[in-house]
Formats: structure tokens, C-alpha cells, sequence
């Protein structure tokens, strides 16, 4: 993904021999002027780094120009702090949502069901958006996430890769009940087809969840009564809880769609809790062994 966003449009012409040191500090002034966080663009320069490490291995190249970069871009901001709803909050805001599906008009887009999908899948924005009915098994109860749509186009998922995400029973009730009204709907009013976008505009069309989120999506917010928060945070709201629940950072890195362990325990390792103290309280010790001890005589 790095390659393809940031390194490709900047030296992906050039031979490696030819990638200077001047060139590279160029890159990190432009993903600043960007808007990138510090991380990221560490995580660009790092797969520059590691690239450019394997042409010196090859006998390309004799000296690694994006080495020791990191005080050229100490000024770029630091990651925006993530927020996402609680376990208490989230069915107080599902809940308004399906409030407002009721006001609408027969055939509008039902919002708690996106909203409710990304809390229980963790997908991206253009990832809800691109999902069609094929991406959906029934049987299996999972969801394969394979593309991406926004602003009317279709592209890759942000990691060019393909994953399958488990789907909970609510999740695919709620889809099945959804799916079967719109079928009804269809033969009700003399339709051959249905779109194949699970979420679609009145069009037909992948539904803007831009729109969605500075509409519907900030309305459920207020009208819950809590705080503001964007829609990318419902993703955070499924991994923070998730991980709060127990389950591995391996398992919700999967789930997510991330490219290394590394980026799902640096965003979210804080939130598990009690992480820390539990495996220090595991270490051995001679007062745990004396009471462990104990214990076994007790139980003998």
C-alpha cells in the first residue's frame, strides 16, 4: 500500500541507482505537506528503507539513501487519538438509527444496518460500501471483503489484499431479514433485479458513506446523546471491543485487514485490560511457588 499510494507516484520510475538522498528527503517533505501522521510517513520510509536494503544485498546499489531520516520529519503531526463507543453505548446509538429507518420512506437506505455492520465487522468506509450480496456466505457466516467504492469508484481494498471476516448471528439475521424485504419489495412493485450493492443509493448505485456520515451518521450521534466521533471510529469501536472482550490482537489484526501485528498492537495494545500487570503476575517466584505449594497440600 505504501508503494503503491506514496512511493510509486514519487520514484517509481527511477532505477534504484538513481534514487538520491535529496530525492528522499523531498518524499518525507511532501507526505508532511500531505498531511500525513509521523507514523505513516515512518512506515513509508521504512518500506523505502527495507527495498532499497535489498538492492545494496543485490549488488545495485552501495550506500542506502533513506537511512537516518526520522529529524526530517519529527515536525509532522502525531496520530490523531482514536475514540470509539463503549459496549454501553453502542445499542443506545444502534437504537436511534432504527428509529430514524422507520421515519424514512419505503425503499431508502436502512443506516442501522450499515452502522450495526461496521461495528460488528470493523470494514472501512469504501469497504461497506463495496459489498455486494456474492460477498456474503450465508452458510459459512462470513463476509469476503474484496473491494472498495467511493465517489463512484471501484478499487482494491486499501491493502490490494483479500480477507474474510467473520459474521455474527446478529449481523446476519439482521442481513437476511434486510435482503428479504428488499425481495419483497422488488415484487411488489414489478422489479426483475435487485442492485447487487448490499448498500446502495436509490439509484442503485454504492451508497456515499461520506454523505451517510456527515448526515445520518452524526444525527444518530446527537440524538443518542453522545459525543461526536467519525465514522472510521465505529472500526476502532469493533477492535477496542474485540480486544476489551479477550480475544488475541492476532485474531482482531486479521479481522481488520492489517499488513503486520505491529500496526494493530501500536493502535490498539493500550486497550486491553490489565495486559501488562497479568503477565507480569505470571512470572515465577519463590512466594508463588510456596503458594502454589500450599495449595496442592490444601487440595491433597
Amino acid at each position: 500500500m505504501d508503494f503503491r499510494l506514496h512511493l510509486k507516484p514519487k520514484l517509481g520510475t527511477l532505477p534504484l541507482n538513481e534514487i538520491s538522498r535529496e530525492q528522499v528527503k523531498e518524499l518525507t517533505a511532501e507526505l508532511m505537506g500531505k498531511g500525513l501522521s509521523r507514523n505513516s510517513i515512518r512506515n513509508v520510509v521504512a518500506t523505502l528503507r527495507l527495498v532499497l536494503n535489498q538492492a545494496i544485498e543485490d549488488g545495485l546499489i552501495v550506500a542506502n539513501p533513506a537511512t537516518k531520516l526520522a529529524k526530517f520529519f519529527k515536525q509532522a503531526k502525531t496520530a490523531r487519538k482514536i475514540d470509539f463507543l463503549t459496549a454501553a453505548e453502542v445499542p443506545t446509538f444502534l437504537e436511534q438509527a432504527r428509529i430514524r429507518d422507520r421515519k424514512k420512506r419505503q425503499g431508502d437506505p436502512e443506516y442501522h444496518l450499515l452502522f450495526l455492520c461496521a461495528v460488528h465487522t470493523g470494514m472501512r468506509a469504501g469497504e461497506l460500501a463495496g459489498l455486494q450480496w456474492p460477498d456474503i456466505d450465508w452458510n459459512g457466516k462470513f463476509i469476503v471483503v474484496c473491494r472498495s467504492a467511493k465517489e463512484g469508484k471501484i478499487s482494491p481494498t486499501k491493502t490490494d489484499k483479500i480477507r474474510r471476516i467473520d459474521m455474527s448471528d446478529d449481523l446476519a439475521e439482521e442481513l437476511r431479514d434486510f435482503r428479504r424485504r428488499q425481495l419483497e419489495e422488488a415484487m411488489r412493485t414489478g422489479r426483475n433485479e435487485l442492485p447487487v450493492w448490499v448498500f446502495a443509493s436509490g439509484e442503485g448505485t454504492p451508497l456515499d458513506v461520506h454523505n451517510v456520515s456527515k448526515r445520518e451518521f452524526a444525527k444518530c450521534l446527537e440524538k443518542a446523546g453522545l459525543r461526536r466521533i467519525r465514522f472510521h471510529d465505529l472500526r476502532h469501536t469493533f477492535a477496542s471491543l474485540l480486544l476489551q472482550n479477550g480475544e488475541s490482537p492476532q485474531y482482531v489484526k486479521e479481522q481488520l485487514g492489517h499488513s503486520s501485528i505491529k500496526i494493530t498492537v501500536d493502535v490498539y495494545g493500550h486497550l486491553i485490560p490489565g495486559a501488562n500487570r497479568q503477565a507480569v503476575n505470571r512470572l515465577p517466584s519463590l512466594r508463588h511457588a510456596a503458594v502454589r505449594s500450599s495449595e496442592l497440600i490444601a487440595e491433597g
